[in-house]
């Protein structure tokens, strides 16, 4: 690879996030992950996705990022696919959600109403959990101790146990609701 002072001509929207002594960037259109010195711009490695990618979030050696129909876990040093989670083989699109650190694994929902827990390291599900009809959960979760609670397309919010996926509680948000 040659040296490169500015980002590649991706004619997209990068997502930056700085690590140590790389910036790593995922590109919209071209659906790649780049791994870009920070000091020089020399690229140090691209990998190809499978559709449209979400901004990266590195754990350890681990990028994770999800395209509409799959998330994947990138060697940080080599930029080689470790692991992929594609939970549906059907046409569509099926995540909006951004992937969520719980301890040593990855949360994530879908638009068919699921939740999932893969660990970092193998991509290995440890739970999946059906919290809708049907309807999409596209909100990013949030984790409070032993809970990630998130929101649904159903005016739902819903709390799972980070262990088990087990349905703790699920609320109504009334649409017309006011204070």
């Amino acid at each position: 690879p040659g040296r490169a002072y500015a980002a590649p001509d991706i004619h997209g929207f990068p997502n930056p996030v700085v690590i140590q002594d790389r910036v790593i960037f995922v590109t919209f259109p071209s659906a790649r992950v780049y791994s870009v010195d920070k000091a020089t711009g020399e690229i140090h490695w691209t990998c190809e996705l499978t559709g449209y990618g979400s901004p990266p979030r590195v754990f350890g050696n681990r990028i994770i990022v999800s395209t509409s129909k799959t998330l994947f876990a990138v060697d940080l040093s080599t930029g080689k696919i470790i692991w992929r989670f594609t939970p549906h083989t059907e046409a569509g699109e099926w995540f909006y959600s951004a992937p969520v650190k719980v301890k040593d694994s990855i949360f994530i929902s879908d638009r068919k109403g699921f939740c999932y827990l893969l660990k970092i390291s193998s991509g290995k599900l440890i739970w999946k959990t059906k919290v809708t009809k049907g309807s999409d959960v596209n909100a990013a979760a949030l984790v409070a101790g032993d809970r990630i609670i998130t929101t649904t397309n159903e005016a739902t919010a819903v709390a799972l146990k980070c262990t088990t996926g087990r349905l703790l509680w699920k609320s109504n948000i009334p649409s017309n609701a006011t204070s």
